[in-house]
């Protein structure tokens, strides 16, 4: 199975680094596997990250670790946002994916009526992210299939 997650944020780190930035806020999120369009059974892919949240009015820059791995726009409770092309080489091939999201957030249950989750839980952040494979010359990974993740956090502060 194609680890994407891991793998977009470990390319996308090589090139940012530096200091997370003093005006960026935090959730604590878990990325489940829960779909794909790439093999007959969903994604058995299951980690938990911190992400940070930086505002330029309504434009955002979604960080791990300091480095940035997406950007996109915000109006209201409902978040948008996408990664650049990414390619990784494999032992079946050359594979490029993008990461699209959308997201429910608040900083700490501000009235956004994002659903609780599974076991009743409050949530701050409630999404979906897909991996879109651009290209692949990777016989195991068609070319327009998506992976899929449910993201679910709480809003850990500044």
């Amino acid at each position: 199975m194609l680890r994407l997650p891991a793998a977009l944020i470990a390319l996308a780190a090589c090139g940012g680094g530096g200091a997370p930035d003093p005006v960026t806020y935090y959730w604590d999120v878990s990325l489940e596997g829960t779909d794909t369009t790439c093999e007959a059974a969903p994604a058995d892919y299951a980690e938990d990250f911190t992400y940070g949240l930086s505002f330029d009015g309504s434009a955002v820059t979604l960080r791990i670790d300091g480095n940035p791995f997406a950007s996109g726009l915000i109006s209201g409770c409902s978040l948008s946002y996408e990664s650049g092309v990414i390619g990784q080489d494999r032992p079946g091939g050359f594979v490029q994916w993008q990461l699209l999201g959308e997201a429910l957030v608040e900083t700490g249950g501000e009235g956004c009526d994002i659903p609780a989750g599974p076991d009743g839980e409050a949530l701050d952040w409630l999404g979906t992210e897909r991996f879109a494979i651009t290209y692949s010359e990777d016989p195991a990974v068609a070319e327009g299939c998506e992976y899929e993740l449910s993201v679910a956090g709480v809003y850990v502060g500044q």
